[in-house]
């Protein structure tokens, strides 16, 4: 198992996010983003049926409120640099380092339970393997309408919780 994490965070620069999931999800719950990978409600699942992310999930999977708050402050900066990177990778219809990126984007989405965007980025992902460098327009469009849903559905969760907070404090 670990030489698949090992291998997800390899394209990944070092950053206290992705520290932070992987130290958490290494040591104590270690098969819960794989097995949500290959689960069929997402893998056949029609993307607008998933949640674009799953607080309730996300919040179980990390164990602390206080954690869950700082990872997705942090998630914002992260998701940008992959989606840049993806991006790119889709211009320059490189077949390699769009399988790369979608494969690394997919398992950072599975880390925060952004389903929708997991989805996506994974059927990106299975085109890139297979050598196809020329990804179709409406699918590199979803792409980019479910990562801004990703990022508003982030900001509100955080206001969320941070309002909630402040008043029960």
């Amino acid at each position: 198992m670990k030489d698949a994490y090992e291998s997800l965070y390899s394209y990944i620069p070092a950053c206290p996010l992705m520290n932070t999931l992987k130290n958490t999800l290494m040591t104590k719950k270690e098969t819960v983003v794989e097995e949500r990978l290959v689960r069929s409600e997402i893998k056949d699942a029609p993307p607008n049926d998933l949640p674009i992310f799953d607080q309730n999930e996300f919040l179980e999977l990390i164990g602390d409120e206080d954690i869950m708050i700082g990872l997705l402050n942090d998630a914002p900066r992260h998701l940008s640099g992959l989606m840049e990177s993806l991006e790119t990778a889709i211009r320059e219809k490189n077949a390699e380092d769009i399988n790369r990126r979608a494969h690394t984007l997919k398992g950072m989405c599975a880390n925060i339970t952004a389903k929708r965007l997991l989805r996506t980025a994974a059927e990106i992902e299975q085109a890139g393997s297979k050598g196809i460098g020329d990804i179709d327009p409406e699918l590199t469009k979803r792409l980019k309408n479910e990562y801004e849903a990703v990022l508003t559905a982030i900001k509100l969760t955080l206001n969320e919780t941070l309002h909630s907070g402040a008043t029960s404090r």
